[in-house]
């Protein structure tokens, strides 16, 4: 059996890869399985990715000497032209040569567009399965859905799990929190872990980096107790130290030289809007997060549905993604990770409290 993870971005598709990697290698045995990790690029093909793959085994050649002297052990990589590798049954033959079982975790698969390529590794599942090839290929990437990374899957369906990985709970969260600072010998507040948990709307590197951090600030104020206002100076160190790319899509999305523009309030709205489990939501699940924020109850639709227009355009991003028809539009962040840095920067902005900050949970569509 193969495997397909796939997810939002940042809900942990590549730990669990690796982790799932680690699990499967045995090497205190010397008929284990090995395991062997590759990350693709936009610019790969499909001998690249095989490539890549095969470059990861260790190649163990005895050396003879001078009849003297015993024999020597030479180590290399298998490195392999990508034209030995253009077709399924190349790599099926290369990887039957191995002295090993394999895993195999192909990372960021999403980043593949050529479908000709995706359909050249479903064949190479399909092969594989077929000719009971002692090796477990594992794709990992981006997408709604099993066809958003490969259109050919229901031709390998009965060779193929489908993993989704999904933000996880608050209360998944809180554990995270609360295992670290055990490990660290700290002590925290009561409140803490589950403050943190709720900032993150499902996202586990949000969590890592606000624990830390928190932590950090209460060792830099000599204490070993973590409290509210050191998850106050975790947030505005992650906002100042977050990601480029995430500062730079925020800044365009807000961007308008027009005093007293509502930028800013409706895509926080849009963050805080209650969510199906696909990521989304309507017009009027905006409503309600932005008369919280404004502190304004006469604030309709109308007064917001040109900025929800503006977010879906070039010119600010994309920010958000628009689906359905007129009428039942519903829409989406296209960077589902923008959804904490919003609610975040927010709080560091003092449009919202902290505790306002964990409206639109995933699945919490009302």
């Amino acid at each position: 059996m193969h495997a397909v993870i796939f997810g939002d971005r940042g809900v942990g598709k590549t730990s669990i890869g690796l982790v799932t990697a680690a699990i499967a290698q045995d090497p205190s045995n010397k008929s284990g399985t090995r395991a062997l990790v590759a990350s693709c690029s936009s610019r790969d093909d499909f001998g690249s990715i095989w490539q890549t793959v095969f470059e990861q085994v260790i190649r163990v050649q005895q050396t003879i000497g001078f009849a003297s002297e015993p024999a020597l052990v030479s180590r290399g990589h298998l490195r392999l032209d990508p034209e030995h590798v253009q077709t399924p049954n190349s790599v099926r033959l290369i990887v039957d040569s191995l002295p090993n079982p394999a895993m195999i975790i192909i990372d960021e698969f999403d980043r593949i567009q050529d479908e000709g390529v995706r359909t050249l590794m479903a064949e190479t599942i399909k092969l594989f399965a077929d000719r009971n090839t002692e090796a477990t290929i594992v794709l990992v990437g981006v997408a709604d859905d099993v066809s958003g990374l490969m259109e050919a899957h229901r031709s390998i369906s009965r060779n193929l799990a489908e993993i989704q990985v999904d933000p996880l709970s608050e209360d998944q969260l809180a554990e995270i929190i609360t295992d670290g600072l055990k490990r660290s010998t700290m002590t925290w507040d009561e409140y803490v872990p589950n403050e943190i948990a709720k900032l993150c709307h499902g996202y586990p590197s949000y969590a890592h980096w606000i624990g830390r951090n928190a932590a950090r600030a209460a060792l830099y104020d000599r204490r070993d107790n973590v409290e509210r206002e050191d998850v106050k100076s975790a947030i505005v160190d992650m906002i100042g130290n977050s990601l480029q790319s995430l500062r730079s899509e925020y800044e365009r999305a807000v961007a308008s030289p027009q005093p007293g523009n509502l930028f800013r309030e409706v895509l926080l709205a849009c963050a805080l809007a209650p969510r199906d489990q696909l990521g989304r939501f309507a017009a009027a699940d905006v409503r309600g997060p932005l008369r919280m924020i404004t502190g304004r109850e006469d604030y309709d639709i109308t007064h917001f549905q040109s900025h929800l227009t503006k977010f879906i355009d070039s010119a600010r991003g994309p920010v958000l993604n628009r689906l359905g028809q007129r009428r039942s539009y519903r829409y989406r962040f296209v960077d589902p990770r923008m959804i904490p840095y919003v609610t975040l920067n927010g709080a560091t902005e003092g449009l919202i409290d902290l505790s306002d900050a964990s409206v639109g949970q995933p699945g919490n569509k009302r």
